[in-house]
């Protein structure tokens, strides 16, 4: 899969990316200077630890549900 762009084209998230037991699963699908978008998957019970990002973020729930927490509020998503 080309990083540099989504331009024209769809993609089935669900297909692209599978849970592993007890892992957090990532792969990357946009990679520019201006900015990356990575896939994740997370087994239950797993997450990423608090960081700092150059970028703006965006998450999207694909199946389950989650809590997020961008700049210190903490919110459930679904």
């Amino acid at each position: 899969m080309d990083t540099n762009t989504l331009t024209g084209k769809t993609l089935e998230l669900n297909s692209l990316i599978d849970y592993q037991e007890g892992a957090v699963v990532s792969r990357t699908i946009v990679d520019k200077k201006t900015g990356t978008i990575t896939l994740f998957a997370f087994d239950k019970e797993q997450g990423l630890s608090e960081h700092t990002a150059p970028y703006d973020a965006f998450v999207y729930i694909v199946d389950g549900e989650a809590e997020v927490t961008i700049s210190g509020k903490s919110l459930p998503v679904s």
